[in-house]
């Protein structure tokens, strides 16, 4: 049988809900007090907030591949395919394959199975 860690960002889900809430509520705001143009870039950053939580999801960390699952779809990379690990200066981990590339999360970010093991 084979042993899988399941985890998430909780994290980013809470930064983009509030910055969506944040500047909606700029938004109205700036609608209430007939300001129009700034309305534009809080749209922005409305929909920044959105892109968080939508493509925060979870991760699935097994045996023989990592997945992540997020609303825009399912990424897997099979742990043979990885040629080369890379640790960005924040914390995160990119594993590098032939003609594809996963993106991990900094380790201190995850909430879920993995961070009761240790992982």
């Amino acid at each position: 049988m084979e042993t899988s860690y399941r985890f998430g960002v909780l994290s980013y889900k809470i930064i983009g809900a509030v910055c969506a809430l944040f500047f909606a509520g700029c938004a109205v705001g700036a609608f209430l007090a007939r300001q129009y143009p700034p309305i534009a870039i809080f749209a922005f950053f409305i929909l920044m907030g959105l892109y968080m939580i939508a493509s925060a999801g979870s991760f699935e960390i097994s045996e023989s591949f990592i997945t992540h699952r997020n609303l825009f779809g399912a990424y897997r990379m099979a742990w043979a395919e990885v040629q080369k690990i890379e640790f960005g200066t924040q914390g995160s981990i990119i594993l590098h394959g032939e003609r594809k590339r996963f993106a991990l999360t900094p380790p201190s970010l995850l909430v879920g199975q993995a961070e009761a093991r240790g992982l």
